[in-house]
């Protein structure tokens, strides 16, 4: 296993049983599978919306087989039908904003969730939770209290289970991509030092689709703690919280 940042206290980090398959750290000999799993589920997803693709997509995936991350990997057989990975800045090497926050304030305590994602076939048996709690894992072997991922809105199976795993929404975020345009991302945190707690008395349910309104909350104060599914509907659960967030 190859870090350059981090070596030293990752290096006895190893995956968890998961739920099928064998995990394991992926290194630079898994790059062609891991570009070929990429093709297969980009292609078959509902909404392009819930894709967030790097600017250089090849780039990108080698550096987190060992320069700025962690990448790991679920396999049926010989076969690579989920992986994941996680970006560990060491608080100047990224120079832009990322996951919404601005580059000056990116230190070492953050751990950026990056992809998760799973073959078609293979869905629904928590595969995506599992690289979840794997991504969580890694950040607390190196130290890193906050972890933040993005999550689509409109994919509310997918910040449906960052919430089931203690995350919080804190807002929307508009990155832009050179390939799609502007996309709409919820700010998803969740930090080992604080644990927010919602005020149930000011609990309001909106419809995860009505991006007006879940604005005008979080720009209230209010945060979204729970997902609550009615029927096909799915709505964010907003509440203001007890404490304030830790600013970085």
């Amino acid at each position: 296993m190859e870090l350059t940042m981090t070596k030293s206290k990752l290096s006895s980090y190893a995956p968890l049983q998961p739920p099928c398959g064998t995990a394991r750290v992926l290194t630079k000999a898994d790059f062609m599978a891991i570009m070929g799993l990429r093709e297969v589920v980009f292609a078959a997803l509902p909404n392009r919306q819930f894709l967030y693709p790097e600017d250089d997509d090849e780039g990108f995936v080698r550096a987190h087989l060992g320069l700025h991350g962690m990448s790991v990997g679920v396999f049926e057989h010989e076969q690579l039908i989920g992986f994941t990975n996680l970006t560990l800045p060491d608080g100047d090497s990224l120079g832009e904003p990322w996951l919404g926050i601005p580059s000056r304030r990116i230190r070492r305590h953050h751990a950026l969730l990056m992809n998760g994602i799973v073959r078609p076939g293979f869905e629904g048996n928590g595969l995506h939770k599992y690289l979840i709690a794997e991504r969580l894992r890694i950040a607390e072997a190196d130290d890193r209290p906050l972890a933040r991922v993005l999550a689509s809105p409109y994919n509310y199976r997918s910040w449906g289970n960052f919430i089931w795993h203690g995350f919080v929404v804190k807002g929307f975020i508009r990155p832009y991509e050179p390939k799609f345009g502007t996309l709409l991302r919820y700010v998803m945190d969740m930090d080992a030092r604080q644990k927010l707690v919602g005020r149930k008395e000011t609990s309001t349910l909106v419809d995860s689709n009505d991006i007006e309104k879940q604005e005008a909350c979080f720009e209230q104060g209010m945060l979204g703690f729970n997902r609550v599914m009615d029927g096909p509907t799915a709505f964010i659960e907003l509440m203001h919280p007890t404490e304030s967030p830790i600013e970085y």
